[in-house]
C-alpha cells in the first residue's frame, strides 16, 4: 500500500469520526484526499513525502523536480528565469533539511533591514520589518510554512502602500484597502503598468488566502483548505524578490527613500549550502 493510499484510508476513518461521510471510503487515485477537520487536502498524485508542520499541516517535502503543475510553479514560470528558478529548489532543499541553516543564505539575498546602530528597522519600516522575521524564522524545524508565505506578501503590501502614500490625490482611506485593491487603484492610476499589476494580482491571488493564517487550523476547518509545501515558499520567496525591485524602482521614482537595495542576482547562491553550527562539547 502506497502513502498516498493510507492517507486516504486514514482520512476516511476521520471523515466517519467527524460526521463527513463515506465518500472516501474506497481509494480512488484520481480523487483528492480528503482529510477533515484540522489536515488539508492533498491532490498531486506523485510519489510523495508527508511532513507535519508545528501546526498540523501536511506538506509536501519530496521530488521537488517532480512538481510543476501547482500554482506557485505556474506563476514562477511567467515570472522568473531559469536561475531563479534553480534558485528557488535550491532553497526549498536547504529548507527541508535539518542539517542546513537557511539564514546566511536568505540574508545574502535579502538586503540589510536594519539601521548602523542593529537597534532600528530601517524605513519605510512597512516595507523592511518583513525582510526581519524573514531571516529570523526561515530556519524553524519544521519550516512555519503559512508564516513564511504571509510575510511574502506582507513585504510587497507594504511597498503599495507606500505608492499609495506618495500620490498626492490617493484620498488616505485608501491605504485600508487590502493588497488586491491597492494593485487596482495604483494601475488605474497609472502608477504600475500592466504587467507588473497582472503578476502582482496573481501573486496576490496564490499568496494572500485565508490558509496563509497560522490560526486557521484551530479558528475554523473552512480557512484550512490549502497548505504550503517548502518549494512553494521558496517560489514565493524569489518572486518576491523579483516583484519588489520593480517596485523599487517606482518607489524611488516618486521620491521614497529606500535605504537599501536588492542585490543582482549572485550564481553562488545556488552553491551556497551552510550546514548548522555544531555545539560544542567539552
Amino acid at each position: 500500500m502506497c502513502d498516498r493510499e493510507r492517507v486516504a484510508l486514514w482520512a476516511c476513518y476521520k471523515c466517519r469520526q467527524n460526521g463527513v461521510g463515506e465518500k472516501h471510503r474506497k481509494f480512488d487515485p484520481n480523487l483528492p484526499v480528503h482529510i477533515s477537520p484540522r489536515l488539508h487536502s492533498l491532490s498531486r498524485p506523485q510519489s510523495l513525502t508527508l511532513q507535519t508542520d508545528s501546526h498540523g499541516s501536511i506538506h509536501q517535502a519530496s521530488r521537488l523536480n517532480s512538481v510543476k503543475d501547482g500554482p506557485f510553479e505556474r506563476l514562477a514560470g511567467t515570472i522568473l528565469s531559469e536561475n531563479e528558478r534553480k534558485l528557488a529548489k535550491h532553497l526549498a532543499a536547504l529548507l527541508g533539511n535539518r542539517k542546513y541553516d537557511t539564514r546566511p543564505l536568505i540574508a545574502e539575498i535579502l538586503p540589510r533591514d536594519w539601521e548602523s546602530n542593529r537597534k532600528h528597522t530601517l524605513k519605510p519600516r512597512e516595507v523592511y520589518r518583513p525582510f526581519f522575521y524573514l531571516r529570523m524564522r526561515c530556519n524553524d524545524r519544521p519550516p512555519e510554512t503559512r508564516y513564511l508565505i504571509h510575510l511574502t506578501g506582507l513585504h510587497l503590501e507594504g511597498c503599495l502602500k507606500w505608492l499609495v502614500q506618495s500620490t498626492p490625490e490617493f484620498p488616505a482611506k485608501l491605504l485600508s484597502q487590502p493588497f488586491g485593491g491597492l494593485v487596482i487603484q495604483l494601475r488605474k492610476q497609472g502608477t504600475l503598468h500592466a504587467t507588473l499589476a497582472k503578476d502582482l494580482l496573481e501573486f496576490n491571488s496564490i499568496v494572500n488566502v485565508p490558509a496563509k493564517h497560522i490560526i486557521a487550523t484551530t479558528i475554523s476547518p473552512e480557512l484550512d483548505k490549502r497548505t504550503f509545501s517548502v518549494l512553494d515558499v521558496s517560489l514565493a520567496f524569489v518572486m518576491m524578490r523579483k516583484l519588489s525591485m520593480q517596485l523599487f524602482d517606482i518607489l524611488r521614482s516618486r521620491g521614497v527613500a529606500v535605504p537599501q537595495e536588492w542585490k543582482t542576482f549572485n550564481e553562488n547562491w545556488l552553491s551556497m549550502k551552510p550546514l548548522v553550527p555544531r555545539i560544542a562539547t567539552s
